[in-house]
């Protein structure tokens, strides 16, 4: 167990939904910022950064959703289902754009590589929690 799962287990406020799939959710929306934080980074760094001007930018804006979605999550007093869900969607879309861009530069930037797998790997695990949400609420 995460320690992650274990504060949301001692929390005083209850979650409605299993904390399985929320507390692996809101560990991989911080996994997926940290990466693409990383991701950007050696993007400015390359050689060739003019031609992945496209990448920083998708790569900080999903790295900034995923951030901001993760901490939404995590507080478990009175929350808005309403915004978590758009949090939620705008988090899917977000890490698909950044993975297609991410995924044109892989054959040359092992980075882009590991981005991209990073946002596959949290989208799919943002629609499994988007999936929690619709069917709590």
């Amino acid at each position: 167990m995460s320690l992650l799962h274990e504060i949301l287990d001692v929390h005083p406020q209850r979650i409605q939904m299993d904390k399985d799939v929320v507390s692996e959710c809101i560990s991989q929306l911080c996994s997926c910022r940290n990466v693409c934080i990383v991701c950007a980074d050696a993007c400015l760094a390359s050689p060739d950064v003019k031609d992945m001007t496209r990448c920083v930018r998708s790569s900080l804006d999903c790295g900034d959703i995923c951030g901001i979605t993760a901490e939404v999550l995590l507080r478990q007093i009175e929350p808005n289902w309403k915004l978590s869900r758009k949090l939620l969607e705008a988090c899917i879309a977000t890490c698909r754009i950044c993975g297609e861009e991410c995924q044109k530069h892989a054959d040359e930037h092992e980075y882009c590589r590991v981005c991209a797998k990073a946002c596959r790997i949290t989208e799919d695990t943002t629609e499994k929690l988007l999936q929690e949400v619709a069917a709590a609420w």
